[in-house]
């Protein structure tokens, strides 16, 4: 079943989160109670929205975290993946949590939708299913140290 995550089950997606990211080897550490800090006050000022894919059980098994705000050169709504974590290639391959996510973003009235991908090992698979889906390279985000 997707759904859209409430704050109180932001807790397991924390825990889906940070499985996830030391899986792909993201950089630094990851802060559960930051994540959901972060979300909690997100969710409740509409400025971001999480949908999630549960086989039944109150752990995700995808989820995948959305901001939305208003483009400052275009001056109209945008929405920007911040992540999509899964358990198994295969679900995201689906693309149904995908899908649900664009729906989410046009209700709320964004007219674009930005996504990335990790450079690493499924970057192939994952920038492959993007360009598939209709996405276009537009640019590359660099990340250093301070």
């Amino acid at each position: 079943m997707i759904t859209l995550a409430t704050s109180e089950e932001l807790p397991a997606v924390a825990d889906l989160a940070k499985w996830y990211f030391y899986k792909c080897g993201s950089i630094g550490e990851f802060d559960a109670g930051s994540f959901v800090t972060a979300w909690t006050d997100l969710l409740r000022s509409g400025a971001g929205y999480i949908t999630k894919r549960t086989n039944g059980n109150p752990e995700p098994q995808e989820a995948m975290g959305v901001l939305i705000y208003p483009d400052p050169n275009r001056g109209q709504r945008v929405a920007a993946a911040t992540f999509w974590y899964a358990q198994d290639d295969s679900s995201m391959a689906s693309g149904l949590l995908h899908e649900r996510t664009l729906r989410e973003a046009r209700e709320r009235g964004a007219v674009g939708f930005y996504s990335t991908a990790l450079i690493n090992e499924r970057y192939g698979k994952v920038s492959g299913f993007f360009l598939g889906s209709g996405y276009k390279p537009v640019e590359v985000h660099f990340y250093k140290e301070l």
